[in-house]
């Protein structure tokens, strides 16, 4: 008797395998996408296939997802379209999936989706209208030179009263130092410094703070400090009406300080020198030595 109960029962245990493995076989079995047997039963019914709480036909799937493209993921149907979902230590950003150790690179955030892979305007309230802050913060303030003309400069001639006697003009160098705050192009990480630019005035000469507005002009964009002591040259050059002009930038660059590298107090100085400056040694020196009793002065 005993003998006989083991065998029906070891018989309906090879039953209940076998239909298992059957289910499994034809394609059936969906309890990997499906959230309850009781949704998988009910699409059964229907002959659908449960995916995602949703019954869908098993042909709308197999249609969907024939041509459609997803690395390290599944194509599953989501209200009746392919969705990308991702395998396990893979996360999503803008429809790719990234591996979760991998660093982001530029291709995997799109420009119409900086605002929400970048900045978090789901769940932290005070970075709502910050997409917008930014953008304005940029237009009017940091990169307001790419957007304005540059600034109305007043050229005065060059000639002093001397007396009695005749006109005379100021025939020395002339040596200035202005701030500069600005951006690099890559990063967009402060530039923080100063411009001494040297002059040798002909017919015109620059009111003082002349010079400073075309500095603040020129950094007020994202530029490399190689092309903004360029550009500073260039425009004094050309509202002065003179060819011996000289620029020296000395700075820190948030992209070596705050990034990357990382270091502290690190400094980098360019010049530009045209005319005089650049033909002659002793004209050069002095630009230079007058730099150094200036930075003793501070």
């Amino acid at each position: 008797m005993i003998k006989l109960i083991y065998i029906v029962g070891l018989t309906i245990l090879l039953m209940i395998s076998f239909s298992s493995c059957e289910k499994n076989k034809d394609g059936n079995n969906s309890n990997s996408k499906c959230f309850s047997e009781e949704l998988k039963i009910s699409c059964e019914s229907q002959g659908k296939v449960c995916i995602n709480k949703n019954c869908v036909e098993k042909k709308l799937e197999e249609d969907l997802c024939k041509d459609f493209v997803c690395n390290n993921g599944s194509c599953v149907i989501e209200n009746n379209k392919p969705i990308c979902k991702c395998n396990e230590n893979y996360h999503e950003i803008n429809k790719t999936c990234v591996s979760n150790t991998k660093k982001i690179k530029c291709k995997d955030v799109a420009p119409e989706n900086a605002s929400s892979d970048i900045i978090d305007v789901d769940t932290d309230p005070n970075s709502i209208d910050t997409p917008k802050r930014l953008a304005k913060m940029y237009v009017n303030e940091i990169m307001s030179g790419r957007y304005n003309s540059s600034p109305s400069v007043t050229a005065f001639p060059n000639t002093i009263k001397d007396g009695d006697e005749e006109e005379v003009y100021y025939d020395g160098m002339l040596i200035t130092r202005c701030p500069i705050t600005s951006v690099c192009s890559h990063h967009h990480q402060p530039i923080k410094g100063e411009v001494f630019i040297g002059i040798l005035p002909e017919k015109k000469v620059l009111g003082l703070s002349k010079y400073s507005r075309i500095v603040d002009w020129v950094g007020r964009r994202g530029i490399l400090q190689e092309a903004a002591t360029i550009e500073i040259c260039n425009e004094i050059m050309k509202v002065a009406q003179c060819e011996d002009v000289a620029v020296y930038m000395e700075a820190t660059h948030g992209c070596c300080e705050n990034r990357g590298i990382k270091l502290a107090n690190s400094l980098t100085q360019t010049a530009r020198l045209e005319g005089c400056f650049k033909d002659s040694e002793s004209v050069r020196s002095e630009f230079y030595s007058q730099i150094q009793l200036s930075k003793m002065g501070k």
